[in-house]
């Protein structure tokens, strides 16, 4: 089956998707890239209406109301930060419920942009959640050239290839932050690439979802003498 992309939801007349992924930036150059001859708008809850294109401000004191009202009234593509706390409240799913039917005769398409979405059951049916996927081996390769040209760094191909298994499953911006802290913290001139693999560590605990370690030798491990020899005879 063909992946669905966001140039798909718009071409079938979908006036709003809701995004998952907490990389917010990456989801932003993705709808950017998807919609190049479209308007693409920016809104957040702290206000101010941006061309997500440029940066270049349209309207400094611009809420979700403004924003919505217009997309229903010139062809845009609009991206909406920080709605999954605004949704719960009963006025401002109302808002986005009631902005639909004009948006989508416009032909606006309104994307919401959250780590995690749990809609009201007055809006779930309208607006389908896009779980979106972690960065490719090639998207993490390409910002660990752009870190390794920033640092005048050469790596080897092992090196480059231990540095991307290590930052499989981060998103964009936590594999470049782990990539720099491993450059700034590493004794050589070089990438420690154990940095990115704490880092991971770290993520993973601190969701509480599962505990990992670094792998022990066998002069650590108690009580599996028999075993450990084993090991060593088949090595």
């Amino acid at each position: 089956m063909q992946k669905l992309t966001l140039k798909h939801y718009a071409g079938a007349g979908f006036p709003a998707v809701a995004i998952a992924t907490s990389d917010e930036d990456r989801a932003i150059s993705n709808v950017v890239s998807s919609f190049p001859d479209r308007e693409v708008l920016r809104i957040a809850s702290i206000g101010g209406l941006m061309n997500a294109k440029n940066g270049t401000p349209l309207d400094k004191q611009a809420q979700y109301p403004a924003a919505f009202a217009r997309a229903q009234q010139v062809k845009t593509v609009l991206c909406v930060l920080d709605y999954q706390h605004s949704v719960k409240n009963a006025a401002m799913y109302r808002l986005l419920r009631d902005s639909l039917p004009a948006i989508k005769a416009i032909k606006s398409f309104v994307v919401l942009i959250a780590p995690s979405w749990r809609l009201p059951a007055e809006i779930e049916h309208d607006v389908p959640v896009i779980q979106d996927p972690l960065p490719s081996r090639e998207e993490l390769e390409k910002a660990l050239e752009i870190c390794t040209s920033s640092t005048d760094t050469k790596l080897t191909v092992s090196e480059r290839d231990a540095l991307l298994d290590a930052g499989s499953g981060f998103t964009l911006a936590e594999f470049e932050n782990s990539a720099a802290l491993a450059y700034a913290a590493s004794t050589s001139d070089g990438y420690d690439c154990a940095i990115v693999t704490d880092q991971k560590i770290k993520l993973v605990r601190q969701s509480g979802l599962a505990e990992i370690m670094q792998p022990a030798s066998a002069d650590e491990l108690g009580g599996l003498g028999e075993l450990t020899r084993a090991i060593d005879y088949e090595i």
